[in-house]
């Protein structure tokens, strides 16, 4: 198992990784951004000691040492936002102190009053809220506790107030004075770690360049980007849909069935009632909500992107989240789809819900030929798009799946 402990020192954030033979620092900004995605995408839990949170995984242990000093930068931030959405989602999260004699488990369902008089201290220091507190920190300045080492470093000002906000309680938690950061010197060079995120390689040629991607980006990136939000998409995906699609906005039927950017086949959805996912931005959460696929919606601009947003969704739904299949889909229909899945798995000797569960198989495209549509239709949308990393959410859990396709052979972030 491979440990990893993320601090703040006197620059910015550090983060050590350690396994049986060596401990050095990540000190590459992009690395640290790339493992941190990698972690809010995995299905961690959550234990607390003393000021510490452990995000347990089978294949990593991660280790944010004194959780609530640590200053808000974006990155960190987002950390922290993902760890309240699991506990949320859980219900609670591991008390693991040794020598802790209240509950191991803090639910969310106990008693306000016990969970105050057992739990207040310890979840407040390490800056997780837990549906009876409402937690307002910046950390403090740590210069003098702190020794310089190689670190992340960011640009963000450095914050030095903190304030918490305990709903039943008359005082704030007390906050004990920090233990000194001993000196480490591993490593003060530029280092590249193999971080295990899941990715694939296809081979598909690289047109972000040309006009085509361009005036699509230009003329509706920002609108496809409110509807990325708006329903957990990846919004650098849905662009690359828009822009094979159509690139370029119509109210008229084209020769082949579909309508508008999106291209939305209007034989198949007009009149149809669909259920769709829509992030509720003051619960974070995603609310289930139907509409119908109107004439006059599908041909304004808003309500295609719209429309071939909610269908996507779908896609990515049906197919348990598999980015490369629900792309395909998106072109050739859950039925088609379903039929090619069926057809690989009997000749792989699988099931289909290995299949799905596992993006990094691809030999499902070999069957692609067998079903009406383009055959190579993952290829064609990834070829205008830039970025070959995404990130959608699953609207039912709430959890984020990130998936990376290359064209790079041996290339791993």
């Amino acid at each position: 198992m491979i440990k990893y402990t993320i601090f703040e020192n006197d620059r910015g954030l550090a983060c050590e990784k350690q396994n049986e033979l060596t401990k050095m620092y990540i000190t590459s900004e992009r690395v640290f951004k790339d493992f941190l995605t990698y972690v809010m995408s995995s299905n961690y839990r959550i234990k607390i000691r003393d000021n510490d949170v452990f995000l347990c995984h089978k294949d990593f242990l991660v280790k944010l040492k004194d959780f609530a000093y640590i200053r808000d930068y974006k990155l960190l931030e987002e950390l922290k936002k993902d760890v309240l959405h699991k506990i949320r989602r859980d219900g609670f999260v591991d008390l693991s102190e040794k020598g802790f004699k209240g509950p191991k488990r803090l639910k969310r369902n106990e008693l306000e009053v016990e969970i105050i008089k057992k739990c207040t201290e310890l979840v407040a220091l390490a800056g997780i809220t837990a549906s009876i507190m409402s937690y307002k920190a910046k950390g403090p300045n740590r210069a003098e506790h702190a020794e310089k080492s190689s670190i992340v470093e960011t640009s963000l000002p450095k914050v030095s107030t903190l304030s918490y906000e305990i709903q039943n309680t008359k005082e704030a938690p007390h906050i004990e004075r920090l233990p000194h950061i001993e000196k480490n010197s591993y490593m003060d060079m530029e280092i590249s770690m193999p971080i295990p995120v899941k990715e694939a390689y296809l081979e598909y040629a690289n047109l972000s360049d040309e006009q085509k991607a361009i005036n699509a980006k230009n003329d509706y990136f920002s609108l496809i980007t409110e509807n990325a939000k708006r329903f957990g998409l990846d919004k650098n995906v849905l662009l690359g849909l828009a822009t094979q699609e159509r690139g370029v906005h119509s109210d008229k039927i084209d020769p082949g069935g579909g309508l508008g950017l999106m291209q939305v086949q209007y034989a198949v959805w007009i009149g149809h009632t669909v259920d769709y996912y829509e992030l509720d931005e003051t619960t974070n959460t995603f609310i289930r909500k139907s509409v119908k696929i109107t004439d006059e919606l599908l041909k304004s601009l808003e309500g295609n992107i719209f429309a071939g947003s909610i269908i996507f969704q779908e896609c990515l739904r049906i197919s348990n989240y598999n980015i490369p299949i629900a792309i395909q889909m998106y072109n050739q229909g859950r039925g088609a789809i379903n039929a090619i899945l069926e057809v690989y798995a009997t000749n792989s000797n699988q099931n289909k819900e290995d299949i799905l569960n596992n993006p990094e198989d691809l030999g499902w495209l070999d069957y692609r030929h067998l079903k009406k549509g383009d055959p190579n239709y993952l290829e064609n949308v990834m070829k205008w798009i830039k970025e070959d990393t995404f990130t959608v959410t699953n609207v039912i859990t709430n959890e984020q799946v990130t998936f990376r396709l290359t064209n790079q052979k041996g290339t791993h972030i």
